[in-house]
């Protein structure tokens, strides 16, 4: 019986070296690659000089990644058109997944100069409504022209806090 005593620690430790190694080398699998946003409707609902439309707005969140705007745009004249451009912001496997809206302003075409249009500076009303992609949790935030209008998920008073107006002084020598 002593002789196989040996044996039997060296098959076990053999055994119990393999079974490490396997389970060593098994690495837990990557979360499925986040699809694409959606938008689902993005529109002009109203337009005119700056001053004469209701300045209401507001951002919502729902379920199933549902995010919807409602803004007022300044822009340079009344007739301007607007467009969006979507950026996830976060790395993949955030718990977080963040997005950035753009909106920016265009003359229309055929009216690069604002021959024609109204002799007043403009505002564009709009809604906006989007179906996102997120493993835990989600955040929009929705810039105009390069600054937050709103935001709606996850960290929102950080996004909007960071727009705080800010002083600079500079110092010659």
């Amino acid at each position: 019986m002593d002789r196989y005593v040996p044996v039997a620690v060296g098959v076990a430790l053999l055994v119990g070296a393999v079974g490490g190694y396997a389970l060593a080398d098994v690495s837990p699998s990557d979360p499925p690659a986040l699809d694409d946003p959606q938008v689902e409707r993005f529109e002009q609902t109203a337009a005119g000089c700056r001053g004469t439309i209701n300045p209401s707005g507001g951002t919502t969140v729902g379920p199933g990644g549902r995010f919807a705007s409602f803004g007022v745009m300044e822009t340079a004249s009344p007739d301007a058109n607007l467009a969006t451009e979507i950026t996830r912001t976060s790395p993949d496997g955030a718990r977080v997944t963040t997005y950035r809206v753009d909106l920016s302003s265009y003359a229309r075409e055929g009216n690069a100069t604002g021959a024609g249009a109204e002799d007043c500076a403009g505002e564009v009303a709009y809604r906006l409504n989007l179906t996102v992609d997120y493993r835990e949790a989600m955040r929009v935030a929705v810039y105009e022209e390069g600054e937050a209008a709103s935001c709606g998920g996850t960290g929102c008073s950080a996004v909007m806090a960071d727009e705080r107006p800010r002083w600079w002084a500079n110092g010659t020598v």
